[in-house]
């Protein structure tokens, strides 16, 4: 065997065991050409090959073909292998200003969308989009054409950017100050082309200003401000609309001022759900209640115990899950749930759900709640995930009776959802009837649950759980836990989860 030095650091040829020739590239997929004619892509091998000499050519687009001359020996493989080099060249960054005054420091330049560090600059050969920015000064736009193993030379000639705010957005438009951190809160976020200063106003609908927060010094261009509903002195204000303002201005005394709407309703909340079975609710039980839109959750949780079916500890559940309040009275909502055994196979069950409110949708508290659903799940093992994901089709139909007027800031709901639940839409449907308790009071909810199944006598499969989710902010921390009832037989299990909602 024996090994020969090539021009480019990290080539090599190898005599190996074997018949033929062997070739490889890095980065690998060129194209490999034998005296001309295309053999395949890299990694290749050739092991029926006449013994003789060759031309080889490595080509792949952005980078310089290689070419070789080589002898394959009647006895052995060559073994070649070739780095190819990026066909590049640089691009060089001058900046200047079009007037007096300062040059701006370490500018951000972005070549087709990617911020990249200069002032000289590794590109592909071709045609690039490139874009200069530095705060106070207006952006230099430009494409050049780089060629490989050149340097291209940009001028990036600098203005004076005029004092103002653009961009400007609001996290929310509606909230509520009684839900925790984020939720009960709304984010002012602007853009400012140049330093300055500026105030943040909140005026009521009177014009009276009842919320007043200095900004500044800007330093940059991205800024942000957040209300959470209160005036000056801590107190949350009346429900209506209220108008945030900024105005601002640059040390010259340019002034500039923007200004959006936003709603403080008390009787409207954002509440996260347990969605491990893929539709927002209680464990056992799918909601009546929407959150307002645009509102999600993910959350991810796994269980730990002893299924009905299995000794305790034979499996760890875990489940991956989102919804999503599309619209004012649609939720959406997705999960995959696994099953690892410690000893067998590992049931994966997905499952999807719309639901559509009737009555009380939209986030607000409602005496009564309706609403109309549709799921779907999969099982390649189970006909009922331990998250509770029916495989097949199941139509439910949740109703509930919601009131905050029964304890101080607590919100008490009593839920009962009649469902029908398809296995094979071909076969006759089982009767599911499930329900459940909630108490609301942010940052906490908690909530009991349970699940009969029937084939329209008694009842067949009997599962009762209870959570309690801690959201003192966006993110979610949940407990579960509960028992399962199937024939005479009995299981248990608990759970832990975490996840986020906005």
């Amino acid at each position: 065997m024996g090994l020969w030095p090539l021009s480019v650091s990290g080539d090599t040829i190898q005599q190996l065991e074997g018949t033929g020739l062997a070739v490889a590239s890095d980065p690998p997929g060129a194209s490999v050409y034998l005296d001309g004619i295309k053999e395949g892509i890299t990694p290749l091998v050739l092991p029926v090959l006449p013994a003789a000499s060759y031309t080889i050519r490595l080509s792949k687009e952005g980078y310089f073909d290689r070419e070789l001359r080589v002898t394959v020996p009647r006895e052995g493989r060559l073994s070649i292998s070739l780095n190819m080099e990026k066909a590049a060249g640089n691009l060089l960054l001058r900046v200047r200003s079009s007037g007096a005054g300062e040059l701006p420091l370490n500018p951000l330049v972005y070549v087709d969308g990617v911020l990249m560090p200069g002032p000289v600059l590794a590109l592909n050969e071709g045609s690039h989009s490139v874009r200069v920015r530095a705060f106070g000064w207006e952006d230099v736009y430009a494409v050049v054409y780089v060629k490989a193993r050149e340097t291209r030379v940009l001028e990036a000639v600098f203005s004076p950017a005029p004092f103002g705010i653009r961009s400007v957005s609001p996290g929310r438009r509606r909230f509520n100050p009684d839900d925790s951190g984020s939720l009960g809160s709304t984010t002012f976020s602007f853009e400012v082309s140049a330093p300055g200063r500026g105030t943040f106003l909140v005026l009521d609908h009177e014009g009276q200003t009842r919320f007043r927060r200095e900004l500044g010094p800007f330093t940059t261009w991205s800024q942000s401000v957040s209300w959470d509903g209160r005036d000056q002195k801590g107190n949350i204000l009346p429900d209506g609309s209220y108008t945030l303002r900024i105005e601002a201005e640059d040390p010259a005394g340019t002034a500039v001022s923007a200004a959006l709407e936003a709603e403080l309703d008390s009787s409207f909340h954002i509440i996260p759900s347990q969605t491990s079975a893929a539709v927002p609710g209680l464990s056992w039980a799918p909601g009546a209640r929407l959150n307002p839109p645009p509102s999600w959750q993910v959350e991810g949780t796994m269980l730990f115990g002893k299924p009905v079916r299995e000794e305790a500890w034979q499996s760890l559940p875990f489940a991956v899950s989102l919804s999503a309040s599309v619209f004012e009275r649609l939720e959406i909502g997705a999960a995959v749930n696994m099953t690892p055994r410690f000893e067998g196979k590992t049931p994966f069950s997905p499952g999807l759900s719309l639901k559509l409110g009737i009555l009380g949708a939209g986030g607000r508290t409602a005496p009564l709640g309706l609403a109309l659903g549709l799921r779907y799940g999969f099982s390649d093992g189970e006909e009922l995930s331990p998250f509770g994901l029916p495989s097949g089709t199941e139509f439910f139909l949740p109703f509930s009776v919601e009131s905050d007027r029964l304890f101080a800031k607590t919100t008490v709901s009593l839920l009962l959802v009649p469902a029908l639940w398809f296995r094979e839409l071909s076969k006759s449907p089982l009767g599911v009837v499930s329900g459940g308790l909630a108490f609301r009071r942010s940052p906490l909810s908690a909530g009991l649950s349970l699940r009969a199944e029937s084939p329209f006598g008694s009842p067949r499969r009997v599962m009762a759980g209870g959570e309690i989710k801690f959201f003192p902010s966006m993110v979610v921390f949940s407990l579960s836990g509960g028992v399962w009832f199937e024939s005479s037989r009995r299981g248990f299990y608990g759970g832990i989860g975490i996840g986020v909602i906005n």
